[in-house]
């Protein structure tokens, strides 16, 4: 189900949600897809917002929306496993099922879009691609110029990879970049390896 709501009023409503589909999406990467136990139409939102999960175990996290912000009958968050959790990504990888129900918050955005914008340039490393890949269905969906940069460990990190390579007027680089050193990170991250992966805006398609 997909309307044109190019600008809709975000909300802090408190939803009851079901979970529809868990599903591995790359290395310690799920992807969940929650909707309305009725069927109802959810709150509309913007490219970059967040929704809050209220957890079983009392926490709350926070977890960026990334399907086409059109869409009315689901919300699609990625859940990456954070090395050291305290609970949060820990608990939802070990413990979320497809038939639980998870209370919800939102959505709201305080990362949006510059929609005016003549050029987009999208950078994203890992799970941060979630908000990102919202904006680059936006930016395919309304063919405009962009280009994303994602970084990421290896390629099997590399969450909605398919997705974004799919995209309309989309053109996936390869081979990847390999990068050595990262010598503009942190101190700890000395003599690390990571993946560039670009991906543009192709006119010609």
């Amino acid at each position: 189900m997909i309307v044109d709501m190019r600008h809709p009023v975000l909300t802090d409503q408190r939803l009851s949600l079901r979970v529809s589909n868990v599903a591995a999406e790359a290395k310690d990467a799920l992807v969940v897809e929650l909707r309305d136990p009725c069927g109802a139409a959810l709150p509309p939102f913007t490219p970059g917002a967040h929704i809050e999960l209220h957890l079983s175990n009392g926490l709350i996290r926070h977890y960026s929306l990334c399907n086409d912000w059109r869409e009315r009958d689901r919300y699609v968050i990625g859940i990456g496993l954070a090395a050291g959790s305290r609970g949060g990504s820990l608990h939802l990888h070990r413990t979320l099922r497809p038939g639980d129900t998870v209370a919800v918050t939102g959505p709201r955005n305080h990362f949006p879009l510059a929609e005016a914008a003549p050029r987009h340039d999208l950078f994203a490393g890992g799970i941060g691609i979630t908000p990102i890949l919202a904006m680059a269905r936006w930016c395919a969906a309304n063919r405009r110029d962009w280009h994303l940069w994602y970084l990421v460990r290896n390629r099997q990190r590399a969450a909605f990879l398919e997705e974004l390579g799919g995209l309309p007027q989309t053109s996936l680089s390869t081979p990847m970049t390999r990068l050595a050193g990262c010598s503009t990170w942190p101190a700890r991250s000395q003599g690390c390896r990571r993946t560039a992966i670009s991906i543009v805006a192709d006119r010609r398609r």
